[in-house]
């Protein structure tokens, strides 16, 4: 049960550590002393990347992991990539008796989005207006298990270039969303050193005409993360993710190799498709600790391949569908503010392609 305890504990945002002692009092009683480290929750949130026509976009945002003290999570954030976007998010992981959470999250996001079709490119202005409820139960310190619904507004304008031949050049929808997901944590943290592994499995469900005229909308996603301490400074990490949806040739497919989401250096939205394989794999190597700085130095490797919709699917695994980038990077960390990482690396090219900088808030993953 103490055990269980210290897992809960340091898995609070407003905690960095904790440990505990026992100490025998007499043949039938003793004391039970809990040690915590409080970590700052205010957290700002800041990234910078280039658009898809080689713009500078940037996030801004603020958090707050222990809103009121209470352990509530408060958030709110605007995005300027090429059109405006902002939102909010509040929760209470601990509703009623702590087995029960909660999260409404709230945004509307307008970018400028790149269609390809028969080696014509054009470009879409396209608007996301959501408000979604996810509600958690805990099973078991190890599982837990969360229940989403929403909805959903569309809007699909071209903005430029030619026009396609079986894509509308305006359309718009309203959609219902529904989610389950599964959280298989035994991940165990020691400040900025994680080890053990983590499965978290999301199915998805959308109700609503797409702009391809189908009237739903099915995917599944799974990520798999494993870590493994080495002696004192080493940090071994992996994730493996693998994405499958309905496989309806739609120019908006749900999975996109990105810059920002799983191949460092590739760039923005490079592609598009109906389901996804990656590898990320890193060696992160503390240089300098101290009381509460960190600097660390790291080696990945990122590759991975995504399938072109209505395609089959073993266009996964073909040379054009394939991506990969090695690299070097760094990380700056404070040990006593919750995901205060500033996470920077240069991500370098296997094949003709450019690799790329990449520079954000938190580990990759």
């Amino acid at each position: 049960m103490i055990a269980a305890d210290i897992v809960r504990l340091i898995r609070e945002p407003a905690i960095s550590n904790a440990v505990y002692e026992v100490n025998q009092i007499d043949n039938k009683s003793v004391n039970l002393i809990f040690k915590i480290e409080e970590n700052i929750t205010l957290i700002p949130g800041v990234d910078f990347w280039n658009t898809v026509d080689d713009k500078l976009a940037y996030h801004f945002g603020i958090n707050d992991f222990n809103f009121m003290g209470l352990g509530y999570s408060a958030g709110v954030f605007y995005r300027q990539n090429i059109h405006d976007g902002y939102g909010f998010i509040f929760g209470n992981p601990s509703f009623r008796k702590s087995k029960f959470g909660y999260m409404i999250i709230g945004q509307h996001n307008k970018t400028l989005e790149p269609i390809q079709q028969d080696e014509i490119e054009t470009f879409y202005d396209y608007t996301n207006r959501s408000l979604e409820l996810f509600v958690d139960y805990e099973l078991s310190v190890k599982n837990k298990v969360t229940l989403g619904i929403g909805s959903n507004y569309e809007n699909y304008s071209k903005n430029k270039r030619s026009d396609l031949s079986t894509i509308k050049n305006n359309f718009k929808t309203t959609k219902l969303i529904g989610k389950i997901l599964f959280d298989h944590n035994r991940i165990q943290y020691d400040y900025y050193i994680n080890e053990g592994f983590r499965n978290l499995s999301n199915l998805t469900v959308v109700l609503g005409k797409n702009i391809n005229e189908e009237n739903e909308f099915v995917s599944f996603e799974n990520n798999f993360t494993y870590y493994k301490k080495n002696n004192k400074n080493g940090n071994w990490a992996t994730r493996i993710k693998l994405g499958f949806s309905s496989n309806t040739p739609t120019p908006f497919p749900a999975f996109v190799i990105d810059n920002n989401q799983n191949i460092r250096g590739s760039g923005n939205l490079v592609q598009r498709g109906s389901a996804i394989w990656i590898l990320n794999t890193e060696y992160r190597h503390t240089l300098i600790e101290k009381k509460w700085f960190v600097l660390q130095a790291n080696s990945f490797l990122d590759i991975g391949g995504i399938r072109e919709p209505g395609s089959p699917l073993n266009n996964l695994f073909k040379n054009k569908s394939i991506h990969n980038r090695a690299g070097l990077g760094v990380r700056l960390i404070h040990k006593y503010i919750f995901k205060a990482i500033i996470r920077i690396d240069y991500g370098l090219s296997f094949d003709n392609n450019p690799g790329g900088l990449v520079f954000g808030i938190g580990q990759y993953f």
